[in-house]
């Protein structure tokens, strides 16, 4: 929503802005209001539970974590628990709460180079460098948090083909192409591995995340009239 709004916010649209919040509320309610009436305060297990959730095997903390075991095999473990495989004991506790503050850091410096970057471009361009923010900030999420899992890809896997595709320079797609085929590389071929925390396991993940990091900052640092030229 954020680079959607800031899309109607710079061209003045504010009838425009103002309907697709409406739109969000009322679908959010649709779905939550009967939760609430069913289930009442327990709804907010939820929020505990992802809480407590520790750091996932397959995010970049968690290999992170993985290096650590490597040195001081004592310090990390991998425990099956919350549905997943995930790095404990040790620092753990610190690196998850870690992951969450590099998130909304990240979540931040995106929005506000979206931001300059639609006020610096032509209004054709505005709506294709409003989606380059919008996948970016879903990278962000899946680079810096502290779960990441393979279907995660599917939420930008669509729209990141199409934006990959409009770049003059092919750079973009070869980056996108091969993050999606190290992902396949690390599930479901080489989860064995990485849940034993090979080192050679955990480098897959943390090229897989750096090949995402740098797609998306590629996407953030091309000039709005690159496609428009092509």
């Amino acid at each position: 929503f954020p680079p959607l709004a800031m899309v109607w916010l710079q061209e003045r649209r504010l009838r425009e802005l103002r309907r697709c919040a409406a739109s969000a509320a009322i679908t959010a309610a649709a779905v939550m209001v009967p939760v609430l009436w069913i289930a009442g305060s327990a709804t907010l297990e939820t929020v505990r539970y992802h809480a407590a959730r520790p750091v996932q095997i397959e995010s970049t903390w968690g290999v992170l974590l993985g290096f650590i075991h490597v040195a001081q095999p004592a310090w990390v473990a991998v425990e099956k628990t919350f549905g997943s495989s995930n790095v404990t004991a040790g620092p753990s506790s610190m690196i998850a709460s870690i992951s969450t503050i590099m998130t909304g850091v990240g979540l931040i410096a995106t929005y506000l180079v979206t931001w300059r970057r639609l006020r610096n471009s032509s209004e054709e361009c505005r709506r294709r460098l409003a989606f380059e923010g919008l996948v970016a900030a879903l990278v962000v999420v899946i680079v810096c948090g502290k779960v990441c899992s393979p279907q995660y890809l599917v939420w930008i896997l669509p729209i990141g083909l199409v934006l990959s595709l409009t770049r003059a320079r092919c750079t973009a797609l070869v980056l996108f192409l091969l993050a999606l085929a190290l992902t396949q590389l690390i599930y479901p071929i080489s989860y064995g591995a990485l849940e034993s925390l090979r080192l050679w396991a955990l480098c897959l993940v943390l090229a897989r995340n750096a090949l995402l990091l740098a797609w998306a900052i590629l996407m953030l640092r091309s000039r709005p009239e690159a496609a428009a030229e092509k």
